[in-house]
């Protein structure tokens, strides 16, 4: 309401860059050890490997995008916010009606993963067009970059097989080193 534009985009972009630096963490983690972390329950369960991966880059995308929704709820447009959850209603059903029959449960979590990035990039586009903001900045580099180097690090390993494998634990502590390396935002300390 105090018209702040250029204080809220880069509130926006800090918001988005923090969370994208813990999910990637955790979208690194499911990624090398998903299949781990479910054989916990049983054999039967590591079969629910690409849900997991799909469900965890939904949520990825929801949690680092999803403060757009924020945004448009304090910029008093919660009609423009309902509008946006009936669409991802919408859109989640007919995909699921689409994908479970042919994929399962995969089907259900591309489905959930579709429809969440379609939602947040509908809302970043309000934002942008109505309040003239956005969370875009090269910063959000850092954060993609070094999950990308550290999952190839750790991916590697695990291919190699015993005992190099479990050198892939190094991976998470590799992925917030690099980020250091690359060089923390003022507010990211």
């Amino acid at each position: 309401h105090q018209d702040r534009k250029e204080r809220v985009s880069l509130l926006f972009a800090s918001v988005t860059r923090w969370i994208l630096i813990l999910e990637m963490a955790f979208l690194l983690v499911f990624g090398l050890w998903g299949s781990a972390i479910l054989s916990i329950f049983g054999p039967a369960f590591s079969a629910g490997f690409w849900a997991l991966i799909l469900l965890a880059f939904g949520h990825t995308i929801n949690g680092a995008f999803g403060s757009a929704e924020m945004i448009l709820l304090m910029a008093g447009r919660s009609g423009i916010n309902l509008l946006n959850t009936v669409l991802l209603v919408i859109v989640n059903l007919g995909l699921n009606l689409l994908l479970i029959p042919k994929y399962g449960i995969t089907g259900a979590a591309l489905a959930a993963a579709i429809s969440l990035k379609l939602v947040n990039l509908l809302r970043i586009i309000e934002v942008r067009f109505l309040l003239g903001v956005h969370p875009f900045r090269r910063s959000l580099l850092k954060p993609i970059s070094a999950a990308c180097l550290a999952f190839a690090v750790g991916a590697s390993l695990l291919q190699i097989g015993s005992p190099w494998s479990y050198f892939s634990a190094i991976s998470l502590p590799l992925y917030f080193g690099l980020l250091k390396a690359f060089g923390l935002e003022a507010g990211d300390r």
